[in-house]
């Protein structure tokens, strides 16, 4: 079996879900009642009928998709690709989407497989010493860009903000235990 697509929402996110509500359709959790992440003043609507499991943390919400996958930034976009139903067809609305879009600062992370595949993290290769630093944190830009920041320059003005990469030696290197 296959991980779920998961998606990590940004720090302030909550996780709302509809009240099941009477209704003469057919059409079982897919439209009202749905399952909404809350992000500030934004309800971001997801597909309900492809959740396989949700995680709410003290700020934030991660949400597991079936059947989807991430295709890339499209648009400006994070967007998202419906491959197959998880549903038997006759439960689903006819009029159900394809394609998930959410905004990139909506987002910390995106995981397929049990991998992180946005942002995307710096190799070991393309960031030395960095990629394995208790100092270094990768910062992601609304264009979905990821460097790495030297956490030691706060504090030390000798170490860079944003080193070169990759960084092949530096005296204030700490392996992550």
């Amino acid at each position: 079996m296959t991980a779920p697509l998961v998606i990590e929402f940004a720090a302030g996110s909550a996780l709302l879900r509809e009240h099941d509500r009477k209704s003469d359709l057919t059409i079982l959790r897919n439209g009202p009642p749905g399952t909404f992440v809350h992000l500030g003043d934004v309800h971001i609507s997801l597909p309900t009928d492809q959740i396989v499991m949700s995680e709410e943390r003290a700020d934030s919400v991660s949400m597991g998709f079936g059947g989807m996958r991430f295709v890339g930034i499209r648009d400006g976009r994070l967007t998202f690709q419906r491959v197959r139903d998880l549903r038997p067809e006759e439960e689903l609305s006819p009029d159900r989407s394809w394609t998930m879009t959410l905004e990139p600062h909506w987002v910390a992370a995106i995981h397929e497989d049990g991998r992180q595949v946005w942002p995307t993290p710096p190799s070991v290769d393309a960031a030395g010493l960095c990629a394995s630093c208790t100092y270094a944190k990768v910062i992601t830009s609304s264009r979905g860009s990821a460097f790495s920041l030297c956490q030691r320059s706060a504090t030390d003005p000798e170490f860079p903000r944003y080193p070169a990469l990759p960084m092949r030696a530096c005296r204030g290197y700490d392996p992550r235990g």
